[in-house]
């Protein structure tokens, strides 16, 4: 089934070009910005007509314009059908020479312990994108054996599908939209995977959901994860795991801050291009 919505196109010219376009993207993506693109001298970034207001877009930029010179132009785009698009540009990706994330259409890779076919239609998550390439490298090296998981912000399902090919006993995949929660289910019955519950709904769906996990997975964004980080931490066992990933590297001691207060202890964290992903332990009281 073909996909289509339409969008509102924004182009921006920065300067300087770094780390400008990095720390604007993610700004716009905790509005409702899905997809950007690098230009030349700066970005263009594309969110659902029915998200996108000029103020919300204006606050950003204000936000910066003290540091930054930021010069914007939107408009309303013909529908698109995405999937089309997507297929044109879309390379397969490997995570440590262990991980394939490919389409239905690429070839399979029986060289590497795991090959995930990953569709991702309208949802994030195909590792193309930093966050998503740091989770994965974590769960790669991590013994899933026999762990409850808990996927929230589960965006294509790719981390809770490669937690279940590990040997997950039980994964609970959480997205508050819902056509990343079908995609989700989609891509679980690609994978053969079968013991991967999907939910629509926020952190709040976590108070009907059977606790504790062993893991908690969340690569969504800095603002979701301070507010929410309670109820993901109330979610897992004492000296359980929890991965953070969404946040740039100027952000991190907001997170770890913020994980004090939950008695969560750190425990590493990974570094590329600006984006962070870091890692805590919950301490056993």
């Amino acid at each position: 089934m073909t996909q289509s919505l339409n969008y509102i196109e924004a182009k921006f010219v920065l300067e300087p070009l770094d780390p400008t376009r990095e720390i604007l993207m993610a700004e716009l993506a905790e509005t409702g910005f899905e997809s950007f693109e690098f230009t030349e001298n700066g970005l263009t970034g594309w969110i659902p007509s029915d998200q996108f207001t000029p103020e919300s877009l204006q606050e950003v930029i204000d936000k910066y314009a003290q540091l930054f010179s930021i010069a914007c132009e939107h408009a309303p785009v013909q529908p698109v059908n995405w999937n089309e698009e997507w297929e044109k540009h879309y390379e397969p990706v490997v995570i440590n020479n262990q991980c394939s994330i490919r389409a239905p259409f690429h070839a399979p890779r029986h060289d590497l312990p795991f090959d995930l076919v990953i569709e991702p239609k309208m949802s994030f998550g195909t590792a193309h994108h930093d966050t998503t390439a740091l989770m994965i490298q974590w769960i790669l090296e991590m013994d899933i054996t026999g762990l409850h998981v808990l996927d929230m912000g589960c965006g294509t399902g790719v981390l809770g599908i490669l937690a279940a090919q590990k040997g997950a006993a039980k994964v609970i995949a959480i997205d508050n939209y819902i056509w990343a929660c079908e995609n989700t289910r989609e891509n679980c019955e690609r994978n053969r995977v079968n013991n991967m519950i999907t939910v629509h709904g926020d952190a709040d769906a976590l108070k009907e959901i059977n606790k504790p996990f062993d893991l908690v997975l969340a690569n969504i964004n800095r603002n979701v994860i301070l507010e929410d980080m309670k109820a993901y931490t109330d979610s897992l066992v004492p000296g359980g795991t929890i991965l953070f990933s969404g946040f740039l590297a100027d952000d991190a001691h907001l997170i770890r801050k913020e994980a004090l207060q939950h008695h969560l202890r750190f425990d590493g964290e990974k570094l590329q291009n600006q984006w962070v992903s870091q890692k805590f332990l919950k301490e056993k009281q």
